[in-house]
């Protein structure tokens, strides 16, 4: 179910803590304008709702495919990629798995073995994997100057 809230409603309906009590959970409802006034009329206003669970519970991210994407994405965007099963932000230039590191509990590393999406190395970084790896077609894996990425 979706909740909409316009900001006059949030303006309204929001309390001291700017929260809005709606029947699909508990919204924090924040205004990030003119140095966070909490004014609604202010240009460029942004309101930004968290749905969470609980209390104590969890945050719900947006969850959707590669191809659902956001077209013009901002750097700090994070969703839940449902094609990967994978957490991913926008780092400004491409989105990015979050987290994630080991994924077995017997001290092995695991990594694709296909790449399918663009990738860049953090300038001043060095990757490596473990190959064969399988690039697609029309996708670039980024190697800064100075950095190095080896298969083996």
């Amino acid at each position: 179910m979706t909740q909409a809230f316009n900001l006059s409603q949030v303006a309204n309906y929001a309390n001291s803590a700017g929260q809005i009590d709606a029947s699909t959970g508990l919204f924090n409802a924040t205004q990030v304008a003119n140095g966070g006034t909490g004014g609604t009329n202010a240009t460029n206003g942004k309101i930004g709702l968290e749905v969470i669970t609980s209390a104590t519970g969890s945050e719900i991210l947006p969850v959707g495919t590669t191809a659902e994407r956001d077209v013009t994405p901002q750097a700090g965007y994070i969703r839940f990629n449902s094609d990967t099963g994978q957490f991913e932000g926008y780092n400004g230039i491409i989105w990015t798995a979050v987290g994630g590191g080991n994924t077995t509990n017997t001290g092995l590393w695991e990594n694709a073995q296909d790449i399918t999406t663009n990738y860049a190395i953090s300038s001043g970084n060095n990757a490596m994997s473990a190959g064969p790896i399988t690039i697609d077609s029309g996708v670039q894996v980024t190697v800064p100057t100075g950095s190095r990425w080896i298969v083996f």
